[in-house]
């Protein structure tokens, strides 16, 4: 997972792996389409509705949460709003990212991280919660609604730092 090929884990060995399926005849448009230039209303509604609702504290931890009544009222399915989280972690200064979102079906809160330092470890922050990941992305489940844990603090047990 390159991120488009902008993560620092992008290096001369996936350079080549990327040129030898391109000699193989993968065509790089419609895979940038499918990935990255394609869209649902629903998914643009629901995105809207995360960004809109994205806070900071003072720790930089960028946070926003999306409820399943908010996926219905968009018309989005949960897998659609993943990749928002990294338009998250855009934010200048953010320690991290976290995006929350509510599967009402499955009876959990999807909990979605991602940074850009080097001095956090969201892998470790996720197992903490049953999740796991990579240094810089990262993500978890726990049971409940995302009412239960609107103010985050399940992750922030004495509300002034992070535990990695």
């Amino acid at each position: 997972d390159t991120g488009s090929l902008m993560h620092s884990n992008t290096n001369g060995e996936v350079m080549q792996v990327c040129g030898e399926l391109m000699r193989l005849g993968a065509n790089r448009n419609q895979i940038m389409n499918v990935l990255y230039r394609q869209r649902t209303p629903g998914q643009l509604r629901a995105w809207g509705r995360v960004l809109e609702s994205v806070t900071q504290d003072a720790d930089g931890v960028v946070m926003s949460g999306l409820t399943d009544r908010d996926l219905q009222s968009c018309g989005a399915k949960t897998e659609e709003v993943g990749g928002v989280v990294d338009y998250l972690n855009s934010v200048d200064g953010a320690k991290f990212a976290i995006l929350l979102s509510e599967d009402r079906a499955k009876g959990i809160v999807k909990g979605s991280t991602r940074t850009r330092r080097e001095d956090v470890n969201l892998s470790e922050f996720c197992k903490k919660f049953g999740g796991g990941g990579h240094k810089k992305a990262s993500g978890f489940g726990i049971r409940g609604q995302l009412e239960n844990v609107q103010n985050y603090t399940f992750f922030r047990p004495d509300r002034n730092r992070y535990d990695f």
